[in-house]
């Protein structure tokens, strides 16, 4: 996953992502386990992640639990 998707949530001391809810539009955090850095901006998740999960990979530290987000198209 891009680094920028990965924090730390200060409350638990996880490293931790967003998962985007596409029946509810709104995001959640997801405590994930990380694995060996992949060039110099990506990661592996070795768990916490199952496969289909879309995650937020910018602005992660500019939202909260169960916020509403857009998807951007490319």
């Amino acid at each position: 996953v891009p680094l920028s998707a990965v924090f730390n949530d200060t409350a638990t001391g996880e490293e931790s992502v967003w998962i985007y809810n596409s029946k509810t539009g709104t995001v959640s955090r997801k405590a994930v386990k990380l694995g060996a850095l992949v060039n110099s901006n990506m990661v592996q998740v070795s768990s916490g992640l199952n496969e289909g999960d879309m995650i937020l990979a910018a602005g992660v530290f500019n939202v909260y639990e169960g916020e509403r987000v857009n998807i951007l198209e490319n």
